[in-house]
């Protein structure tokens, strides 16, 4: 979707392909905002308008959140947090053990990282699990807190919520699966994110709000 109802998103059949609904911005006319040309599967993709702006207010964490400063992993080195919220002023991993153990954060229950620094990743993880011992990121949210650099670089598999909405994400040769909120994200390598529908439907993630698919603008560099 497209949250600026000034924007102007044309698509171009035979081979575009839409997973979803085309939203305009709030006060954007869906059929004059929204142009498809030609076949587009499925056809024809759903056309609205959102009813309200949507606002990202800034996270802060709250006065009982655990301390940790500036982490850094180096070598494989991994961390347990229980369930709970988590001051760090920087968040760093690079080089996982030589045989192959990636730097990482697991969580035992539902965590929230705090983050008034930058975050420059490779080689980590960031998990918890549920009883089944299969990933579960509905319980991880890491929030900036003003604008910094947000590296997720080589090798690095996020299970949960990044929110970062004043900082730029470089998502290098990694994945999230979960949700992510930025000012800007440049996506580069074989980087991807697989939206967590679970997020939609429970827990307190982003602002007092559940996670959602708004909006979204691709831009050729």
């Amino acid at each position: 979707s497209i949250q600026n109802a000034a924007l102007k998103l044309n698509v171009t059949g035979q081979t575009a392909t839409v997973k979803g609904d085309f939203v305009a911005g709030e006060g954007g006319a869906p059929n004059t905002v929204i142009d498809i040309n030609g076949s587009v599967t499925p056809s024809p993709p759903t056309k609205t308008a959102l009813s309200e702006t949507v606002t990202l207010t800034t996270p802060q964490a709250p006065s009982g959140a655990i301390n940790l400063g500036n982490v850094d992993l180096r070598s494989g080195e991994s961390i347990i947090l229980n369930a709970g919220d988590y001051n760090l002023t920087g968040l760093r991993a690079s080089g996982g053990s030589a045989s192959g153990q990636p730097n990482a954060i697991y969580a035992n229950g539902k965590v929230t990282l705090y983050i008034s620094g930058d975050v420059d990743v490779k080689d980590f993880v960031i998990l918890a699990r549920d009883s089944a011992q299969n990933p579960k990121p509905q319980n991880v949210t890491i929030k900036v807190i003003g604008d910094h650099e947000v590296k997720l670089k080589q090798d690095t598999n996020i299970y949960g919520v990044v929110y970062a909405k004043d900082s730029e994400i470089e998502l290098k040769q990694s994945t999230v699966y979960g949700a992510v909120v930025a000012d800007e994200i440049k996506v580069s390598g074989s980087a991807s994110i697989h939206y967590d529908e679970a997020l939609s439907t429970s827990g307190d993630y982003i602002s007092g709000t559940t996670v959602d698919v708004l909006s979204w603008r691709e831009m050729n560099q």
